[in-house]
């Protein structure tokens, strides 16, 4: 044994230092998606020239999540395009063109900004070969920058005037659709509320109100912005309306908008002049969603200090949010236990106080979420007190309820009644038990709180068909939350005929080994 670890000691070292060193020469490499931290070279690799009348293409993609970059230190092709290398924003010839490369004129750093994968292909002709280029592959979760990749477009919505900024510097992600050219480009998308035709009307200008040039495309209809920019990289989505031209006010048309979906739009600054961008609604029946505009910008979290007389403490804060939604319901929770939900309408800052959490002095954290803008929410952390006062000692035991003999039946059903109500601690018990040894994947179990209705813990024995014991550890429970009366109800599918073979009972302990 100790040999064959050593043996695989050494294989993992191998494959790690392997795959730190992998390098990629130039050739129909179809697609590769482990070469992170690798290194491309032209056909000729590291020390020789590329060859004559060759024609390659290779995709190169980053795991699911990230975005991959080219750094080339290294690039010489022959001139006025005689030899060339494109680059694609995406995993095929299909998608936009980046750019396309000869001579010394190098890339540079190149970012797949449409999706996790970039496509390169190489042409070269028959007379000169020159040593190609080097380029160093990274990859990352870091966008290239907010709002100037489709999976971190800004939300925006045509109910009102609406003004943002635009962009300048940013690196042109080449031929989009109708776009020949997309310099300065940046992301928006929005999500219809009620169908229908919809009419926007988009300008730039600068500060002093010059207009300036504005092109753009817009796609969908789409369930999510993650589906459509998805599709948009595979330059599979539909395109809804498009305009390259050198005015300063376009206007973009969606016909039979649908109710709920998501269109996104691509719009680009060609003089790279910095100002604003503004959208308007000028015609239609259909309407958007302006709670996708709610942006939580800061949450604080200030614990009370332990009350000796409920062994309790309260949670205090401030919620400061833009554009909050106009509808629903704002939730904040607690990790460590307890809730409090706000009803529209919301005006910023929002004061929450959730009252009787059990203290524990250890991390928590608590979460606002808005249930008409599920991606309006923000996480804060902070530090339970510790238990206080004599409260803070463990519950006595728990008194029996009812007992039920080890009997061969199913959906049977126990009531655990912790009629210590007095103690402000947490309630504790587990759940153990024998599956059966004859057909024991039949077997499951819950508890459920007869406060909530909800359920606290669960078992089953379906992946395990030869049975055996089972001891499941239940809470702690904050009473005040889930109440001191709980059900267990033990299941049997599909012949509803109990435990099977020998061996098989359930029960409730507290302590562990003492029968409740």
């Amino acid at each position: 044994m100790i040999r064959l670890k050593s043996i695989l000691s050494i294989l993992f070292l191998c494959v790690a230092f392997f795959s730190q060193a992998q390098t990629f020469n130039m050739g129909n490499l179809g697609t590769i998606s482990n070469a992170c931290g690798g290194t491309f070279y032209d056909s000729g690799g590291p020390g020789a020239n590329y060859g004559n009348n060759q024609h390659y293409i290779a995709t190169f993609c980053a795991p699911p999540g990230q975005y991959i970059t080219f750094n080339f230190t290294q690039f010489q092709l022959e001139g006025l395009f005689f030899d060339e290398l494109l680059i694609y924003n995406g995993p095929s010839t299909a998608s936009a063109l980046i750019g396309d490369y000869t001579g010394t004129n190098s890339p540079g750093s190149v970012t797949s900004t449409l999706g996790g994968c970039l496509t390169f292909e190489f042409w070269s002709d028959g007379t000169f070969t020159y040593p190609g280029w080097t380029a160093n592959i990274l990859c990352s979760t870091t966008p290239p920058s907010n709002g100037n990749d489709c999976g971190s477009a800004n939300p925006f919505c045509t109910g009102t005037v609406y003004t943002f900024p635009n962009t300048t510097n940013v690196p042109n992600l080449g031929t989009i659709g109708c776009l020949y050219t997309t310099p300065n480009p940046i992301w928006y998308y929005m999500q219809i509320q009620n169908g229908g035709n919809l009419g926007i009307n988009i300008s730039q200008s600068t500060a002093g109100g010059t207009g300036i040039d504005v092109d753009f495309i817009l796609w969908g209809p789409f369930t999510s912005l993650a589906s459509g920019c998805t599709s948009i990289a595979a330059n599979t989505a539909p395109i809804v309306d498009c305009s390259y031209s050198a005015a300063a006010t376009e206007n973009a048309n969606i016909v039979n908008a649908l109710p709920g979906q998501f269109y996104i739009m691509l719009l680009t600054n060609y003089s790279n002049q910095p100002g604003n961008i503004t959208f308007t609604n000028v015609s239609g029946s259909a309407t958007t969603n302006c709670d996708i505009l709610c942006n939580i910008t800061n949450m604080t979290a200030v614990p009370t200090a332990c009350n000796a007389g409920t062994n309790t403490y309260a949670l205090s804060g401030a919620i400061t949010v833009t554009n909050p939604p106009t509808s629903g319901t704002l939730t904040v929770s607690s990790s460590c236990g307890g809730s409090i939900t706000l009803n529209a309408p919301f005006t910023s800052p929002i004061n929450y106080t959730i009252p009787g959490i059990i203290p524990t002095g250890g991390a928590c954290n608590v979460t606002a979420n808005f249930s008409a803008d599920p991606s309006c929410s923000y996480t804060k952390n902070y530090t339970a007190p510790a238990p206080c006062g004599s409260s803070a000692l463990p519950c006595p035991q728990y008194a029996n309820a009812s007992t039920s003999p080890n009997v061969t039946c199913g959906g049977q059903i126990y009531y655990l009644t912790v009629p210590n109500t007095g103690c402000n601690g947490t309630i504790s018990f587990n759940v153990v038990g024998n599956w059966g040894s004859l057909y024991p994947g039949e077997i499951h179990w819950t508890v459920t709180s007869n406060q909530t209705g909800g359920i606290i813990a669960s078992g089953g024995n379906a992946a395990n068909p030869a049975g055996g014991n089972f001891n499941v550890a239940v809470g702690p429970l904050n009473p005040a939350l889930v109440g001191t009366i709980f059900t267990l109800t033990v299941y049997d599918a599909p012949y509803s005929d109990g435990f099977n073979g020998t061996g098989g009972y359930i029960a409730v302990q507290q302590p562990l080994g003492t029968n409740i």
